[in-house]
C-alpha cells in the first residue's frame, strides 16, 4: 500500500526528494494534480518504508 509523505507546490523540491529517495533505495510515486499556480504534487512511498522516509525529508532540509 502507499501512502502519502510528501506534499509541495514547488515542482523542484518535489524532483530533489524524489532523487534523494531514490538514492536511498526508497521507491516512490508522484501524483500532480491541479493546472499553472495551483498546480500541487503529491509524493507516495510504500508503507513499508514510510518510517525511513519520514526520516529522510527531514534530515535532508528540503523544507
Amino acid at each position: 500500500m502507499w501512502t502519502e509523505v510528501y506534499f509541495s507546490q514547488n515542482e523542484g523540491k518535489v524532483k530533489r526528494l524524489v532523487d534523494i529517495l531514490s538514492e536511498a533505495h526508497i521507491i516512490s510515486r508522484v501524483r500532480g494534480s491541479g493546472e499553472g499556480t495551483g498546480r500541487c504534487y503529491v509524493v507516495f512511498v510504500p508503507r513499508a518504508e514510510l518510517d525511513e522516509a519520514q526520516n529522510i525529508i527531514v534530515e535532508s532540509d528540503i523544507f
